[in-house]
């Protein structure tokens, strides 16, 4: 028995069916069809769903895969006032058991087509998703002179600043690790500003889609960043709960966020926001330094790539006219990539 059979065996899953290129199911339920249901795709991915009626649910699912990317269904019966708490318990066994899955629980997220896929395919799209060593970095950039113009002065009073390498190197590494095909999106998919206005300190912001992911703002002369992200997707990596985190930050420590044996832990501080298109259910992470950006970024990959991704399935970037190239220009040079046995061997 696979080691997926034997996780759906214990979690009580009955029926199995092999459904590929079939476009309904109705002649393989004749009972009872309220419950859950897992896909299981071609690439080896699994989709948890929950439904009052399983075969009116797959014809949804097959106006937006494949006809022959879903091999199999499993299912098992489960009362509509259950169908919340049994979903969720699904999921998490099986992502406990080593699954990687294809999931609503990951509500910006979908393979369904998109206008995404113009500049990068939906196989490519997976891979990013899939691979955490893969970084699609190919494309040639766009320019609009009028633009990068008119935000240049902005861009040179930023890097007048003591710590403006840092905060770059920072963000490139931020972008080139978890936005997806960035040279090929740039400006329609996401865009980087630097804004400033008399003695004020710069403010950065990256958008992706319709939603700030990262602002940089200064306090007392120092670098603050702040990334925004679903309380769902963070509590996937987190070690410890974060159910009671609220409008007021709190501060954690995390002593194995490390990249070099050298590093003291790392300080991050969580608090809810109001951004939505991401996500209801969103948090501010605010870091203390560029450093600690980029040790965020590195250890909260996956999570971000989802979250990007999803973003910019959803709907492209509103905020391509401030976009501010001269910062751009120096976001895309290939960093150096710690290995996560690189990062955590003593």
């Amino acid at each position: 028995m696979s080691p997926v059979d034997a996780a759906l065996e214990n979690l009580g899953f009955k029926k199995h069916h092999f459904v590929q290129g079939r476009p309904h199911i109705r002649d393989l339920f004749k009972g009872q069809v309220c419950g859950i249901y897992v896909l299981h795709h071609e690439n080896g991915q699994h989709y948890v769903g929950q439904s009052i009626d399983v075969v009116k649910r797959y014809a949804q699912h097959k106006k937006s895969d494949n006809l022959f990317d879903i091999s199999q269904i499993s299912f098992k019966v489960v009362g509509e006032v259950d169908l919340d708490s049994e979903e969720k318990r699904v999921i998490k066994a099986l992502e406990n058991s080593g699954l990687l899955l294809r999931n609503t629980q990951y509500a910006t997220f979908s393979f369904g087509k998109t206008s995404l896929d113009d500049l990068m395919p939906q196989s490519v799209q997976e891979r990013f998703y899939t691979d955490m060593n893969f970084s699609d970095l190919d494309g040639e950039r766009q320019d609009e002179p009028n633009i990068r113009e008119k935000y240049h002065n902005h861009y040179l009073k930023f890097r007048s600043l003591p710590d403006s390498d840092q905060i770059v190197d920072a963000l490139a590494f931020y972008v080139t690790q978890t936005i997806p095909a960035p040279k090929r999106t740039e400006m329609i998919y996401w865009n980087v500003s630097c804004m400033t206005g008399g003695d004020k300190y710069p403010l950065i912001r990256i958008n992706v889609g319709m939603q700030m992911t990262v602002e940089m703002q200064f306090h007392s002369k120092y670098p603050r960043f702040y990334v925004y992200i679903t309380r769902e997707l963070l509590s996937k990596i987190l070690p410890f709960p974060i159910d009671g985190v609220g409008e007021e930050m709190r501060i954690f420590t995390i002593p194995d966020w490390k990249l070099d044996d050298e590093d003291s832990d790392i300080q991050i501080g969580l608090e809810t926001s109001f951004l939505k298109e991401g996500g209801d259910d969103q948090l501010i992470m605010a870091l203390t330094n560029p450093y600690d950006l980029r040790r965020a970024t590195f250890y909260l990959k996956r999570i971000m790539r989802i979250f990007n991704l999803g973003l910019m399935q959803k709907s492209r970037c509103m905020w391509s006219k401030s976009h501010c190239f001269d910062l751009a220009d120096h976001l895309f040079i290939e960093p150096l990539i710690i290995s996560e046995d690189e990062a955590t061997e003593d």
